[in-house]
């Protein structure tokens, strides 16, 4: 089971940092999960945000920084810098570790974001390991006309006819669905089709331990360690 720490291990360091990244596999994260948007200056830079407040001292659109500018931001929660994805790629590697990148257009249209993502997934030799998602339908078209290769999802709140239909369109292979409405009919109809089926964002043992029972392919979590824990004991 593919064990995803939600913007790294983001509930004990620093969220979509390179060091809740490097902690999250540590603590036994098969994969990690980040969000990309796209500078000024056409750098891929990883926050949940399109604004920087939240995570960052500092204000306004990460579209309207350059780089530099970013990386001189105060982290809110600690002695860290926001990544490229770059970055983010050499960590992951040294670990031989799995990633989702989320791109998020809906606020802002990042121009082009979608072909600079894919371009440094192929320089990194990573397409084996590596899933695009999006809750963008458009996007997520965009990508696999670009690239027929790249693994693709959707994200969604629940199933519905347009995310199947979007689904077999685009040639998604991944379906990320909130398990709060999920059922394990749901789960098992979706892996009949050829889908894999990833629940997020999970973060106590109960609902850990209902959605692998449901047989979900994989895991998005702020917990990682947590969810490691309960993958072993399954196992066992």
């Amino acid at each position: 089971m593919w064990n995803y720490a939600h913007r790294g291990a983001s509930k004990d360091y620093p969220e979509n940092t390179v060091l809740a990244f490097e902690q999250a596999i540590k603590q036994g994260a098969t994969g990690v999960e980040v969000d990309v948007h796209l500078t000024k200056d056409g750098h891929l830079v990883i926050n949940h945000d399109e604004d920087v407040a939240r995570t960052y001292f500092g204000r306004g659109f990460i579209k309207d920084y350059t780089l530099e500018e970013l990386k001189k931001l105060e982290n809110r929660s600690g002695d860290c810098q926001i990544p490229t994805l770059q970055e983010v790629f050499d960590v992951i590697k040294r670990f031989n570790a799995r990633i989702l990148i989320e791109i998020k257009t809906k606020i802002v249209p990042y121009k082009d974001i979608e072909q600079k993502v894919i371009d440094t997934i192929i320089e990194n030799d990573y397409l084996d390991k590596t899933t695009i998602v999006s809750f963008c339908g458009d996007s997520i078209k965009k990508c696999r006309e670009l690239n027929d290769e790249v693994a693709l999802g959707l994200i969604s709140f629940l199933l519905t006819p347009d995310v199947e239909r979007e689904a077999q369109e685009y040639g998604v292979s991944l379906l990320s669905l909130n398990f709060v409405p999920l059922t394990r009919s749901v789960v098992t109809g979706l892996k009949k089709q050829g889908f894999s089926v990833i629940t997020y964002t999970v973060n106590n043992e109960d609902t850990m331990e209902r959605m692998m029972d449901y047989g979900v392919n994989g895991i998005v979590t702020d917990y990682p360690g947590l969810l490691h824990k309960m993958i072993v004991q399954n196992d066992n």
